[in-house]
């Protein structure tokens, strides 16, 4: 290539293809040749390739200075026992053979100082993560000597509403493990002044999470309080109805009644109005004429308490509203009694007896005279019910209203409507 202008610098950063080609030393005049190794580093495999392809192309002198030009770089022993190899192969140095044993000797003893080194580094990994493993155990294991004392402290003081809020922040975190613990050792167990514990409260207020968190848990699901209520009359009372559902959902007996009076769910919603429990009760199967121990049913319950949308609704899916309790009340007169007028003209509307009466013979009227409750006596007055009507101890609502005029101005009203309106 001679009487060519040749870019040196391109062709030792390209002198890779040359090599790969196989016509690095057919391509190049001798002193192009070294002047481009010069400007190229080798690895010990080009290099060998190298002087291999210029055996061949070169005298020995010629390509032992070709060698002589080249920067080969060498990282490892294996790099320098295989460019002492070139030297011994090509060139018959013999001196390299001594140079390569030593290495190769040194080289191993190396290797294996470092992979003694390398095991050394291991086992320390292995301790530290051992030692890292043993500190959390041992705070894992602080932590749950601290987790029940807590629990067996909250137990001792016996602080229901300390518990509750324990129990209930235990819930809202989601910590299952922690709940079970709580009821195993009977920290849901813990009563307050009315005996009612954490999941019958959970019930009355309503706390549908505190309450699944609870009976998941393993707490006492069966509780009473000191009424005798269990959790799903008290969320029947208060008109909790995703509580009572899901009590109702997972077990609980829908017509459990307490032994004191007989009362079950759908008794309980109806005496205090909690129309919507009670129509939820009523579509999965509860009984509207359901009656307490006393044979007083829904409608006397809602009727007594006056509530005026529960008596209709019961009234429309065939509750009696004509059903006496055992001391002959029927839901008309404890209406009166308690003052519930709008109640009153609904269940007469209805056809309800104007003038039912009691075992003792008292009627409406005399039962919202012997209260005082004048708007109902005026009504009752206005549709004509019997105003002399005696009961068993010969008693009107005159001699009734007259006995107690000088209790409050009521009864001084009753006793004059009654006297302008004919009574004896």
């Amino acid at each position: 290539m001679s009487g060519l202008h040749l870019n040196i610098d391109y062709i030792a950063n390209n002198i890779q293809q040359y090599i790969d080609d196989e016509n690095f030393f057919d391509m190049l005049d001798e002193d192009i040749i070294f002047q481009v190794l010069e400007k190229t580093t080798l690895d010990p495999q080009n290099f060998k390739a190298l002087l291999s392809q210029g055996q061949s192309k070169l005298s020995s002198s010629n390509l032992y200075n070709c060698a002589h030009k080249c920067n080969v770089i060498v990282n490892t022993f294996e790099d320098a026992i295989n460019v002492l190899k070139c030297y011994k192969n090509i060139f018959n140095l013999e001196s390299s053979h001594g140079l390569i044993k030593f290495l190769k000797k040194y080289n191993a003893e190396h290797v294996s100082q470092l992979d003694e080194i390398q095991n050394l580094k291991n086992k320390v990994e292995i301790l530290e993560k051992d030692k890292t493993s043993l500190n959390n155990k041992n705070d894992q294991l602080i932590e749950s000597i601290s987790y029940f004392a807590k629990l067996s402290q909250l137990k001792d003081v016996n602080d229901f509403n300390k518990v509750y809020n324990y129990l209930k922040e235990l819930s809202e975190k989601g910590d299952e493990i922690k709940m079970f613990h709580s009821c195993s050792i009977g920290l849901s167990e813990v009563k307050n002044s009315y005996d009612g514990t954490p999941l019958i409260d959970a019930c009355i207020n309503g706390d549908l999470k505190l309450a699944k968190s609870l009976i998941e848990g393993g707490c006492n699901r069966n509780a009473i309080n000191k009424y005798s209520n269990n959790c799903l009359l008290e969320a029947s009372a208060k008109g909790q109805l995703e509580v009572v559902k899901y009590l109702i959902d997972n077990g609980f007996d829908k017509d459990w009644r307490k032994k004191t009076n007989g009362f079950n769910a759908i008794l309980m919603a109806s005496q205090f109005g909690k129309l919507e429990t009670v129509k939820y009760l009523q579509s999965i199967g509860c009984d509207v004429n359901s009656k307490s121990n006393l044979n007083a049913n829904c409608i006397y319950f809602a009727s007594l308490k006056g509530h005026l949308e529960t008596v209709k609704y019961l009234v429309s899916v065939g509750g009696n509203p004509k059903e006496k309790a055992n001391n002959g009340f029927s839901p008309l007169i404890v209406a009166a009694q308690e003052g519930y007028l709008e109640v009153v003209k609904y269940l007469i509307q209805i056809g309800c007896d104007k003038n039912d009466k009691t075992n003792y013979n008292d009627t409406s009227l005399h039962w919202a005279t012997i209260k005082g409750q004048f708007e109902v006596v005026q009504y009752l007055v206005s549709i004509g019910v019997n105003l002399n009507h005696q009961n068993n101890f010969g008693k009107t609502a005159l001699s009734y209203a007259i006995e107690k005029q000088n209790e409050n101005d009521n009864y001084k009203k009753i006793l004059d409507l009654l006297s302008r309106s004919g009574a004896i």
